[in-house]
């Protein structure tokens, strides 16, 4: 995990951007989304495995048939971590019939390293802010 503890013990927890863009099948787009909000719901654990993985938040993007997801992780292995989860498992049955596939049969997701950024939250007005940390293996 990246973070510490301020002085008076408070803990601090840094989060890491993460990309990755999925390649969806034709007329797969609604299914994948439908599935997605219902996560909160009807996938509990799912949910839980996330969190537990370092995966604190995490926005999808479509534009059909692709889908970019941007995700906040305390954890630079968080979607590793959560590829061992036997309830994630379960989830890619249903993810991996909607994504398009590499020619060695796996799920066309790639993930993505950030290159460049601007960050307006300091007291003296805009940076760079380049998060160009640890590729994802």
């Amino acid at each position: 995990m990246v973070g510490g503890r301020f002085p008076n013990g408070q803990k601090i927890t840094l989060m890491i951007r993460q990309g990755f863009l999925i390649h969806l099948k034709p007329d797969a787009l609604a299914e994948y989304i439908r599935l997605h909000d219902a996560v909160p719901t009807d996938w509990p654990l799912l949910a839980e495995a996330l969190r537990a993985s370092g995966v604190m938040n995490q926005v999808i993007f479509e534009a059909d048939p692709y889908v970019f997801v941007y995700a906040e992780v305390t954890r630079i292995d968080a979607y590793q971590r959560l590829r061992g989860a036997a309830i994630h498992q379960r989830w890619m049955k249903l993810m991996t019939p909607l994504m398009q596939a590499l020619p060695d049969g796996e799920p066309d997701i790639q993930f993505m390293s950030a290159v460049s950024g601007i960050s307006f939250d300091n007291a003296e007005g805009v940076t760079a802010n380049p998060e160009r940390h640890q590729e994802h293996e």
